[in-house]
């Protein structure tokens, strides 16, 4: 790549998941630069651009494509809107990375994976556990054996704090992640799916592969928030393999592989120090925070509070003078890393190894005969058809 060389990266959507992972990653990355930002919402897009000092900040997407200057978009808006925003990157001649879900059919994500290749761009979405350190230990473990690998995976939240969660398509909206990491890990394809529902939006998934292995989703939003949100359990060859919410890895009879703890991520406004404390101590860290922020989301009843002014009385009341980091990004589940990987390949002109369109259409197509078995109480079968390019 030319010496000093730094591409020119656009944000579509001012909301948390620029605003606190995407935006600071690529403020970090010295082979980029925050070039533009583009939201709808004046003063949301007015507090991110004070931050990064982007050279073009405006409310109209068009500008934003019309600039020479914008070589990446970064997608980050509500999900039934990201198909049409990701045509219309590519069409404008820009590479595009889309949040997760990139669409909510497996044909959308398929159509916008042409698309791309027609116009030899790069089409990316948000799937940052490829790119987590720990699951890429976990990764090295499953390649060294040849025996086809069970996997366990808790992806279990606590919803209070967010009353419209229910209003969300969970299996295409959060759920897509893990179909993707679970076919990544086992380098395989999905051919079978059964879920089962209690009572709403809360599953229980087995996934079954071409070459044998298969995957237990366990899911929904009746957790706790002192209960880290994730685990991935994994049974190899008379060895095992376990990570506990991204920061402590425990293995048996992997070699290489016993103990290892992992660094949290810091937050601009929430630095405590705990980041380097879980490359250390790992999920005693983890839990000392989750429990903190239990504590502050329980106390008087406020997670349990219906919606409205006296809800928000309460929860302003319990996080006054409260220094506590998002209880779910304080941990590193790969976005840094993704972001750095994407920025380096497109500069090398290199495809790079993030997940793309038909990454994306492989983990609908899952979600939606997931959604399918649920509604059914059948096993449904998973046609590789759906996220073919031909």
């Amino acid at each position: 790549m030319p010496l000093g060389r730094r591409l020119g990266v656009g944000f579509l959507g001012a909301g948390n998941l620029n605003r606190l992972h995407h935006m600071p990653n690529v403020a970090r990355i010295d082979r980029a630069r925050v070039e533009a930002m583009c939201d709808l919402d004046q003063q949301r897009l007015a507090s991110a651009a004070e931050r990064h000092h982007p050279r073009l900040v405006t409310q109209r997407y068009e500008d934003m494509l019309a600039d020479p200057q914008v070589e990446l978009v970064i997608i980050a808006a509500a999900p039934p809107l990201q198909p049409d925003l990701a045509r219309q990157g590519l069409e404008a001649g820009k590479h595009v990375f889309v949040e997760k879900p990139m669409a909510r059919t497996a044909e959308q994500c398929l159509q916008l994976a042409r698309l791309a290749e027609a116009k030899g761009k790069v089409l990316a979405t948000g799937y940052n556990r490829r790119f987590a350190p720990a699951y890429r230990d976990v990764k090295r473990a499953v390649e060294a054996v040849k025996v086809p690998p069970m996997i366990t995976y808790r992806l279990l939240d606590d919803t209070r704090d967010r009353p419209d969660w229910h209003e969300h398509p969970h299996l295409i909206d959060e759920v897509c992640h893990i179909f993707d990491l679970l076919s990544w890990l086992v380098d395989d394809e999905p051919t079978e799916v059964y879920c089962a529902q209690a009572p709403v939006q809360e599953y229980q998934l087995i996934l079954r592969f071409a070459g044998g292995a298969t995957g237990h989703i366990l899911t929904g939003g009746r957790g706790n928030f002192a209960w880290p949100k994730e685990r991935i359990e994994v049974v190899l060859d008379h060895a095992m393999v376990a990570v506990e919410d991204f920061v402590e890895l425990r293995a048996a009879n992997v070699a290489g592989l016993e103990h290892r703890c992992y660094a949290g991520r810091e937050y601009e406004g929430w630095a405590r120090g705990y980041a380097e404390r879980m490359a250390q101590e790992g999920l005693a860290v983890d839990l000392e925070l989750r429990r903190q922020i239990a504590d502050v989301w329980q106390r008087d009843g406020l997670a349990d509070t219906p919606p409205g002014p006296e809800r928000e009385a309460l929860r302003q009341r319990n996080f006054a003078g409260q220094v506590l980091p998002p209880v779910n990004y304080m941990v590193d589940k790969g976005w840094f890393a993704a972001m750095e990987h994407l920025i380096d390949a497109l500069l090398a002109g290199k495809k790079p190894a993030s997940a793309g369109g038909v990454d994306a259409a492989r983990s609908i197509a899952c979600a939606e005969a997931a959604a399918e078995s649920a509604r059914t109480g059948w096993v449904v079968c998973l046609d590789a058809s759906a996220w073919r390019m031909t």
